[in-house]
């Protein structure tokens, strides 16, 4: 799928993606993208398992002090919620177990495989991924293969912001192709696992990927913050 400044209309681009999910199996996504690997472990102390967002995983919460009021979870004191490969903590959670949003406050920190955000407070939906966090701090540490004639640095790459949104891969395909005119394919495509990546293709002329960097770069700068109060 050409990342380009020329790509199909929004909605061809959505049919052929429709037809490439139903022949693409599980194995076929491990072959073509890097995919998250994920498993359910018990934190510690006091855990209590809560719900499932999606698939055979299991959401669970444990903390010094907590109390459930109908789908509400109140947790206080050294507060961790794990779901797959996620692991969200902070000294408050307010955990809603039917829409799996959390509102945390107090240092905050979500680790996502090599991701590492740390804020003073937090919305965000355990089952999708999303958020937006306050006062950040960052770092996302940058994966290689050994190679002799590369010389590359394990340090990682460090952010800080008022202000970071993070979105589900397939949201952000959307907006990168009806927004922004770039066609790119979210991992999810290829499975479930698949969240948190976009797979991108370099098939077409210098121009037209340097064309698509640009517009991927003033996309992201425009992006609203509304767009994370969903």
């Amino acid at each position: 799928m050409p990342v380009s400044a020329r790509c199909p209309s929004g909605e061809r681009f959505r049919e052929f993606m429709a037809s490439i999910e139903q022949i693409a199996g599980s194995f076929l996504a491990r072959a073509l993208c890097v995919l998250i690997a994920s498993a359910a472990v018990t934190c510690g102390g006091s855990a209590q398992e809560i719900a499932k967002p999606s698939g055979p995983a299991t959401v669970r919460l444990a903390a010094e002090q907590q109390r459930k009021e109908g789908d509400l979870f109140f947790a206080d004191g050294k507060v961790e919620i794990h779901y797959r490969n996620l692991l969200l903590r902070a000294d408050h959670v307010q955990y809603n177990a039917k829409t799996y949003m959390a509102a945390a406050r107090g240092n905050v920190t979500l680790d996502v495989e090599t991701q590492h955000l740390s804020a003073d407070s937090a919305e965000f939906n355990v089952g999708t991924g999303v958020g937006r966090f306050e006062h950040v701090r960052g770092e996302i540490m940058a994966e290689h293969r050994p190679n002799a004639y590369v010389l590359v640095s394990p340090n990682p790459l460090i952010f800080e912001a008022q202000e970071v949104r993070r979105l589900d891969a397939r949201t952000l395909q959307g907006k990168l192709l009806d927004e922004a005119g770039v066609a790119t394919v979210a991992g999810t495509s290829f499975g479930e696992f698949g969240e948190g990546y976009l797979r991108f293709s370099y098939a077409n002329s210098h121009e037209a990927i340097m064309e698509a960097i640009e517009r991927i770069r003033q996309f992201l700068g425009n992006l609203p913050a509304r767009d994370m109060a969903k």
